[in-house]
């Protein structure tokens, strides 16, 4: 069994899957270095032909490929997750950035945590379009965290760490947009919660999240088509991925 596998879910970022790889391979070998077992998986959900070969030309022999025809993001997370073997999952978009220390922090701070917790980064730069900018998550043991804050926007973005047990106990949602539901990774941010999950940051990390042009995106369609995420009650007593 590996300490991590990284899953890469892909569909047709053609050229800009390239320093997505590279930065995946950077944190990897960064990792290795260090004593971790890693490997990659890239999910290739109804890939064009320029991102399938952008994904088999520019990353390392040895990395796993699977190709599926899900058309989403959730339902190609939860695949590359089961093939997996890794004892954590590090997620990552075809067209986003990791800090090349990202995968041995977050390890490093899990292995030492005996309770059920999610990691992100500290820093998030988004840019691509016109409104780039940064921000922080924020930790829900910070004196700043506003558990109520949680229904009204998503704190964490869906490029999570955590032990591969928690995404198999709790899958990511197929989104639903026809029917008024989507935004996977709020939707599972908040039911982790209920769980008994605590969202947690690791300190001095950094994402570089890519956004597309507007209306391109999967976000800005499901703003666009006012969905809402899938909640289920959060105080509803349930079992932990754990305890299951």
């Amino acid at each position: 069994m590996f300490h991590v596998s990284c899953i890469v879910v892909c569909h047709d970022e053609s050229l800009l899957l390239v320093p997505t790889l590279r930065s995946v391979q950077a944190s990897v070998e960064y990792a290795r270095d260090n004593g971790l077992e890693v490997d990659i998986h890239i999910v290739l959900d109804r890939a064009d032909a320029e991102t399938l070969d952008a994904a088999r030309s520019n990353i390392e022999q040895g990395t796993k490929f699977h190709e599926v025809d899900f058309g989403d993001l959730a339902l190609s997370r939860n695949h590359g997750i089961r093939m997996a073997t890794g004892e954590y999952i590090g997620l990552i978009d075809g067209d986003d950035l990791w800090c090349e220390s990202w995968i041995l922090d977050c390890y490093l701070t899990a292995a030492s945590e005996k309770r059920m917790c999610i990691y992100h980064p500290e820093y998030n730069f988004v840019f691509g379009n016109s409104e780039d900018h940064i921000f922080m998550h924020v930790d829900m043991e910070d004196p700043d965290f506003e558990f109520g804050a949680i229904f009204r926007s998503n704190y964490w973005t869906a490029l999570s760490f955590a032990k591969r047990q928690y995404y198999l106990e709790l899958p990511f949602e197929k989104n639903r947009l026809s029917e008024g539901f989507g935004y996977e990774d709020w939707t599972w941010n908040y039911k982790i919660i209920g769980f008994g999950a605590i969202h947690k940051v690791v300190r001095g990390t950094s994402h570089y999240i890519r956004r597309k042009p507007k209306g391109l995106s999967l976000l800005s369609k499901t703003n666009n088509l006012d969905t809402l995420p899938g909640f289920l009650p959060l105080y509803q007593k349930k079992k932990s991925p754990e305890q299951a």
